[in-house]
């Protein structure tokens, strides 16, 4: 598989671990990522102060070996693409992201990027009507031509990919780990589902790695991001959902987002209703978020 220089040069960077800002403050020292293979070794003592003394030396490393070839390798045995901030294939609309990816490894109908689409959002526990909510409401989202974008996770993400599925419509997973690891497992099932039926699985990270708890919030900017609208059906009141809700995600996400808000039944409850039935009356069940 040959990818372009500034894919190439990206898939070197992704090889430190370290986080996006700091891969965000070595791109930045060049005009393109491509440069990196010609200049890289010119700019060594900015690298050092960018990501680090061993990190720069790791990176020249990486561009200099077949670290890149290999990797390529290993994205083309899993049917693995990669598409940078600067491909025709990336979608506008992540430039409101903060901060944007400038790298994604994606598996299946990457035109989906550019397609109309709604997020959804909630709970890996949620309650049965939460549930029938959702099945509902991305139902129609298929059915009106909305592409529905979730995280593949239990509870809420994999209720919303079904729905769209059985609807004939598409869906869009974003996941926070490399794309050749199955997380959760019971859904390697619904995960294979999504790319028979024409579906699509994006990640920021590379192959082989394994999910984080800091790597969820990452991943829910990504969800919200690349929808135009979002979907939350329910939500405990300290959990990832909430990070992906407009008003919790404070300097670190810069999309604003008018939110209008729908009564829950009487008789369902849950922890986010009771530690915030103060603020919002009537009770907030499912909130339905229009993205600029």
């Amino acid at each position: 598989m040959e990818f372009n220089k500034n894919v190439q040069a990206l898939i070197a960077l992704n090889g430190l671990e370290i986080g996006l800002s700091r891969k965000h403050n070595a791109v930045s020292l060049f005009e393109q990522p491509a440069d990196m293979f010609t200049e890289a070794e010119a700019a060594l003592f900015e690298l050092k102060k960018a990501v680090g003394e061993e990190n720069a030396l790791t990176l020249l490393k990486n561009l200099k070996s077949d670290y890149v070839s290999d990797r390529a390798k290993e994205m083309e045995k899993e049917g693995v693409f990669a598409v940078s901030y600067l491909d025709g294939e990336y979608p506008e609309i992540f430039e409101s992201v903060y901060p944007k990816p400038l790298l994604l490894y994606v598996k299946g109908n990457v035109s989906l990027l550019k397609s109309e689409t709604v997020a959804v959002a909630g709970p890996r526990k949620p309650t049965r009507y939460a549930e029938t909510v959702t099945y509902d409401f991305c139902t129609e989202f298929a059915k009106a031509g909305l592409t529905v974008v979730s995280g593949l996770a239990a509870g809420i993400d994999g209720t919303a990919h079904r729905a769209a599925l059985d609807a004939g419509g598409k869906t869009v997973a974003v996941v926070a780990n490399g794309l050749d690891v199955v997380y959760p497992a019971e859904h390697r099932g619904l995960r294979e589902s999504i790319l028979l039926n024409d579906g699509l699985i994006i990640s920021e990270y590379k192959l082989k790695t394994k999910p984080n708890a800091y790597q969820f919030p990452e991943r829910n900017r990504l969800i919200c991001g690349l929808a135009k609208a979002l979907f939350v059906p329910e939500a405990a009141s300290k959990s990832g959902t909430m990070i992906t809700l407009p008003p919790s995600r404070g300097k670190r996400f810069l999309s604003r987002r008018p939110t209008s808000t729908i009564p829950k039944p009487p008789a369902a409850t849950n922890a986010f209703n009771r530690a915030r039935e103060w603020r919002f009356r009537p009770r907030t069940f499912w909130t339905f978020t229009i993205c600029p």
